[in-house]
């Protein structure tokens, strides 16, 4: 089973909260899993243009505490994408196919009495990640 929270619906092209709960394969997330080529291409202009918003948003001390594996993505491209220069230092995030939080979370902690706390815990802390992400996917 899983929850998708996207304030659009679930067909919308905007960043999501996620939560999987499958025995033993549950996690939370959020962010741009595999997004369509014009919101990925606006996610990237928005992090070259905002990297210094960017980098304070995923390496922020509670962001990096309860996403340690930090920002994930479907794939990444070989290459810069046309018109960005490989020596860019974006260019790690410009290469992404997207732009997620994943952490596993175990079954016994799942069961857990103090789950809807942590729960809410990771998609605070999601947020600030979720919106930048938006910004300019929402801005036509």
């Amino acid at each position: 089973y899983y929850i998708i929270l996207n304030k659009d619906g679930k067909n919308s092209t905007s960043a999501f909260y996620y939560l999987h709960i499958e025995p033993g394969n549950c996690f939370i997330g959020g962010g741009l899993w595999n997004p369509q080529a014009e919101p990925l291409k606006k996610v990237r202009q928005e992090i070259d243009c905002s990297f210094d918003e960017w980098t304070t948003i995923i390496n922020d001390k509670n962001f990096t505490k309860n996403f340690p594996a930090g920002i994930q993505s479907v794939g990444v491209l070989a290459k810069v994408p046309k018109g960005y220069d490989e020596n860019n230092p974006t260019s790690t995030f410009l290469k992404m196919k997207g732009f997620c939080t994943k952490e596993n979370i175990t079954d016994k902690a799942m069961m857990a009495a103090d789950i809807k706390d942590k729960i809410i815990t990771a998609f605070k802390t999601t947020k600030p990640l979720v919106d930048f992400l938006n910004k300019e996917i929402e801005n036509e």
